[in-house]
């Protein structure tokens, strides 16, 4: 489980000292890290028409964008282990960290500065975009189903709900502040 939220940045400076964040998950990291998997296996599991399958599939640019931040701890714990072990972390993973800054204030930190992805929001919201079509089609298919848990359900509807928000914060970042770049963030609960 964990929080989903956006950092931006606008003239290389980060713009506000901690994520907008959206609602507690609990698959939606899963469903945005493997995005192109998820839709992938929507594609296998519902054999949609030829011009839906080429719309869904995500560009490379996309994939990485999807790719969430880790924040803080979890950055901590993965980097950690990866020195126990003398290895260097897969190059899917991404951190941004914050913290007390030089003027002692809570704020972005770059001590995670290597592992960063940023992407334009144009890339970001298009690939969001694709994901909650995929959803879209999994909760219609799975309600119309007779015996599927009502647990699943809530939890691909929350999920849902969750992406939409995240959506709906992009939307407004653009509009209020029109940042150069955005960040995804998986911060732990």
């Amino acid at each position: 489980m964990g929080v989903l939220g956006i950092y931006i940045k606008k003239n290389d400076k980060v713009q506000f000292s901690q994520p907008i964040y959206a609602e507690e998950h609990s698959e939606l990291a899963n469903w945005l890290t493997k995005g192109s998997k998820f839709i992938e296996n929507h594609i296998q599991k519902t054999s949609p028409p030829e011009n839906l399958i080429n719309a869904l599939r995500l560009s490379k640019n996309e994939e990485k964008a999807l790719r969430p931040n880790n924040f803080q701890e979890s950055a901590d714990d993965t980097l950690d282990y990866y020195k126990s072990i003398e290895e260097k972390p897969p190059v899917t993973f991404c951190a941004i960290g914050s913290g007390i800054n030089e003027q002692g204030d809570y704020g972005y930190l770059d001590k995670y500065s290597e592992y960063e992805n940023w992407t334009d929001i144009y890339t970001l919201n298009e690939a969001l975009v694709k994901i909650s079509k995929v959803a879209e089609r999994n909760i219609k298919i799975e309600f119309s189903k007779p015996k599927t848990d009502d647990y699943f359900k809530d939890d691909i509807l929350r999920n849902l709900m969750n992406l939409y928000i995240i959506i709906g914060i992009l939307k407004s970042l653009k509009e209020t502040h029109n940042p150069d770049f955005v960040a995804l963030i998986n911060a732990p609960m």
